[in-house]
């Protein structure tokens, strides 16, 4: 105990710097400083001599503690000391972007149903060279056919579509 109060006297005299910069009072620092004494004489903190003295340990701890009581300063507008990333959107921005993207999911969506639809009866192979992202070459060497083929039915295709009559099966690859 007397150890625990020779800590706690040694220390004391830097509690008001620490209450000055938080919002607890000098007492509840100097209460919470005497309380820290105790347990490291206690052993019951994770004080490690290979990391400094005790006095150094405790006034750590004690920072840490005053850190987390720091009076709140609210952001001013123009802080342009935050990167981009931790400027938080106000809530009209955030409903905004919320319904732009839905909006966008659904316009993709009904592209993807058209797509769907106008692929709908017609050989996959002329599928993927009209409404797909392939080459008559890639489709040709995917079907082991030749190009010839793979031009000759996608060549059938567009001009059915262009007649406005049903796609012929027969001579598709």
């Amino acid at each position: 105990m007397h150890e625990a109060q020779a800590l706690y006297d040694l220390l004391r005299g830097e509690a008001s710097k620490f209450a000055a910069v938080s919002t607890l009072s000098l007492d509840d620092v100097r209460q919470t400083l005497y309380l820290m004494c105790l347990e490291h004489v206690a052993g019951q903190d994770s004080y490690n001599p290979l990391l400094g003295t005790p006095e150094n340990y405790i006034m750590g701890r004690l920072w840490g503690l005053v850190e987390r009581w720091r009076p709140y300063r609210p952001l001013e507008e123009n802080d342009h000391c935050l990167p981009d990333n931790l400027k938080v959107p106000g809530v009209d921005e955030l409903l905004i972007d919320a319904a732009q993207r839905l909006v966008e999911e659904r316009v993709r969506d009904d592209l993807a149903s058209a797509d769907r639809k106008a692929a709908f009866g017609v050989p996959t192979s002329v599928a993927l060279v009209t409404h797909g992202d392939r080459t008559v070459s890639e489709v040709a060497r995917l079907w082991g056919k030749s190009r010839w083929r793979v031009r000759k039915a996608v060549h059938q295709h567009r001009i059915t579509l262009e007649t406005g009559g049903e796609f012929a099966g027969q001579s598709a690859v």
